[in-house]
């Protein structure tokens, strides 16, 4: 099934869709790279993080020329042309995290994974493109203060951000009554 598809649009659990995504899937349709929305910088702002959000240690150690300041991108929401497309990117994401487990001696969980490792194989592959995806995607950081204040009127998808899933999910139910209400005031 899977292997036969195109477009393919990966959108995480935490994702609102406010407009209709045709057109999109469209241009989606026509394209061999892969559209993902830009989020941080890749070295997360300084040299000493903990984290690696967007692979740059990878990178790092890897020998890669790649600047720290560009964008890295979110993982929740992934634009392929085509199932092949994804599912080759798929496999060597996978591969990739079996051997950095292995060469790190670090046994944890993929979860964690699947953000630095696809960007650092969808740039070193010079594969993402922001422009699709980047345009469509609102990325929302919520304050736990207040779940009620959404980023603006803009069309498309609604990626809830920093705060625990349950609280996410609060907000997405006050985000989505919301919308309702705005369009029924519109349809009157």
């Amino acid at each position: 099934f899977f292997q036969s598809r195109q477009p393919l649009l990966y959108l995480d659990v935490d994702i609102l869709c406010n407009k209709p995504v045709e057109s999109l899937l469209v241009d989606l349709a026509f394209s061999s790279a892969i559209h993902v929305a830009p989020e941080g910088r890749l070295n997360e702002g300084n040299d000493n993080s903990s984290g690696h959000w967007y692979g740059w240690r990878m990178m790092e150690a890897d020998g890669m020329e790649f600047d720290r300041h560009q964008r890295g991108f979110s993982s929740g929401s992934i634009g392929y042309g085509n199932s092949s497309v994804a599912c080759e990117y798929a496999r060597l994401i996978m591969q990739v995290a079996q051997a950095y487990r292995k060469e790190t001696g670090q046994d944890r969980p993929f979860i964690g994974y699947d953000q630095c490792l696809a960007n650092y194989i969808f740039l070193k592959a010079n594969i993402r493109r922001f422009e699709l995806i980047g345009q469509a995607v609102t990325l929302h950081r919520i304050k736990e203060n207040n779940l009620a204040l959404f980023p603006s009127e803009r069309r498309g998808f609604i990626h809830f951000l920093a705060v625990p899933f349950p609280i996410k999910f609060e907000a997405m139910k006050i985000y989505n009554q919301d919308m309702r209400k705005k369009t029924q005031e519109e349809s009157l």
